[in-house]
């Protein structure tokens, strides 16, 4: 499997392709990524958070 995998990432790429991904590569970066740094989450949505644990008389979950 290995080898087939090479085979494919080192073939010739199209005109204005960068990198020839297998399927799940991509998700798996991300997923390195968000582990190593966290997961983004936007201002407005962290405001909510933060707004409904408070109410909630909680810890927010950070």
């Amino acid at each position: 499997m290995n080898d087939l995998i090479y085979r494919i990432k080192h073939s010739d790429k199209a005109p204005g392709v960068d990198e020839i991904r297998i399927p799940g590569e991509h998700t798996h970066l991300i997923y390195l990524k968000r582990s190593k740094s966290g997961i983004p989450i936007q201002p407005r949505r962290m405001q909510n958070m933060l707004a409904i644990s408070n109410k909630l008389s909680i810890q927010p979950p950070m």
